[in-house]
């Protein structure tokens, strides 16, 4: 038997680098997952704009309740990619930049997390796991619109689960952190 046997998982940001990680370890732990994707890479695969709260509404209700929500999906600033300099000065990020890099990292969370808790704590129990980074640990200057996005969701994720303690709510928030990873994203 899986550690999560007939548990029910979705992932965002799951066609690739830690997401598709993800998705492969909680298989192999016996749940059932789906993967949102806002490129979706095979037809078993859901499309998902994360930082649209009327398309996380729309596929809440498509999906049975979840277990664990594992809000993955994340990018760099627009205008940072493979082989440019070490840093994207601030003052080179366009306002576009800005926002998709908000919405993605930040908004992605916020609204995923807030259209997953009615469910899971009408049911009384669930996990919200999201993945931060390093860099919202840290001040890490090379994409400083990233770095602020990850120390937003580091902050999001712990007022989160105070928030939820007070209440007496038994949903699980989690922060995962990782280090510079070989993915598409890097």
């Amino acid at each position: 038997m899986g550690a999560l046997d007939a548990k029910t998982v979705l992932v965002t940001g799951g066609s690739s680098g830690i997401g598709k990680a993800c998705v492969g370890r909680y298989r192999a732990e016996g749940a059932t997952v789906f993967v949102a994707d806002l490129h979706p890479r095979s037809s078993d695969e859901l499309a998902l704009d994360v930082g649209d709260p009327a398309a996380w509404a729309a596929l809440i209700e498509s999906l049975p309740p979840l277990d664990v929500v594992h809000l993955n999906a994340g990018i760099i600033t627009p205008g940072r990619m493979h082989g440019e300099g070490p840093t994207l000065p601030l003052t080179d990020v366009t306002d576009d930049a800005y926002r998709s890099s908000m919405g993605a990292n930040v908004d992605g969370v916020f609204f995923g997390a807030r259209a997953v808790l009615p469910s899971m704590t009408e049911r009384g129990r669930g996990d919200i796991v999201v993945t931060a980074s390093i860099a919202g640990l840290s001040g890490m200057g090379g994409d400083v619109v990233y770095t602020t996005t990850k120390h937003a969701v580091v902050g999001l994720v712990k007022a989160l689960g105070s928030s939820l303690m007070q209440q007496g709510v038994d949903v699980c928030v989690s922060a995962l952190c990782p280090g510079f990873v070989d993915t598409p994203l890097i």
